[in-house]
């Protein structure tokens, strides 16, 4: 990734009479290069957990579980290569350019645990109701040399895993009315985030979505209505991302088998 701009730097051997600041601005490139001695992402997970059908009716899923992962990606602090024009390869760039390089590295790892419930119950013939809850923490951590581990001002890769919602749950019925229609709807819910940084500070998250369904017989096509956050107004899913709103489409499909 290459990013064009401008660096403020002081002037050398300046004239304080002709410059009073000493200070100049020069064409800078700022860009990241790959890293080919890194390591793989891996992570290993223990989990254990019960599933098991109570009654005819009724059946649950639970589970814990906890990760290790390592050698994930950031980026080190980086590093002037050129200035002045002067680079240290001992080539020469015209206008006084700069260039500052950033490299990947595989220094960052993390944590997480957390556990799951899942609840399937028909209380009729015609509907079914899906319900899970999850709750996960992730804490990340990586070598204290590289100021980019400290805070989203200083690159932000451990607050990348650090700051992200803890308490996920979600509702779904399924009414099959008749041979013809369907009625679905899902409710989900994705917990905020608290953080001292602003640019992580996110609010709880509830929407719904719904689905109508038709289809005459099995031969027909399928057609379905389905809304996206419903009576949603326009929301972030998480801070300085692209707003979310309401969304309502139709889907047509068959089979010809």
């Amino acid at each position: 990734m290459f990013v064009l701009g401008n660096a403020i730097a002081s002037i050398p051997n300046c004239d304080l009479s002709q410059h009073p600041s000493c200070v100049g601005m020069y064409p800078a490139m700022n860009y990241t290069a790959g890293n080919k001695d890194m390591d793989n992402e891996s992570v290993v997970t223990w989990d254990a957990g019960y599933r098991g059908k109570i009654t005819d009716t009724f059946s649950l899923d639970a589970t814990v579980f906890y990760s290790e992962y390592d050698n994930l990606r950031m980026i080190d602090d980086g590093r002037w290569i050129c200035t002045y024009g002067y680079c240290e390869d001992g080539t020469t760039l015209p206008g006084g350019t700069a260039i500052f390089r950033n490299s990947y590295s595989d220094n960052l790892t993390a944590q997480s645990y957390g556990a799951e419930l899942a609840l399937f119950w028909q209380p009729t013939e015609a509907i079914n109701f899906n319900t899970s809850y999850s709750f996960i923490d992730t804490q990340s951590e990586c070598d204290s040399r590289y100021r980019t581990c400290d805070t989203y001002l200083n690159g932000g890769y451990k607050a990348l895993y650090d700051h992200q919602p803890n308490h996920y749950g979600s509702i779904q019925m399924m009414w099959t009315l008749n041979p013809q229609w369907q009625i679905d709807w899902w409710l989900k819910h994705k917990g905020s985030v608290s953080s001292s940084l602003e640019y992580y500070e996110a609010p709880a998250i509830t929407t719904l979505d719904l689905r109508v369904a038709w289809q005459q017989k099995h031969s027909w096509p399928l057609v379905e209505l389905v809304v996206d956050g419903l009576g949603s107004s326009t929301y972030e899913d998480m801070p300085n991302k692209a707003p979310l709103e309401e969304t309502v489409f139709m889907r047509l499909s068959w089979t010809t088998l």
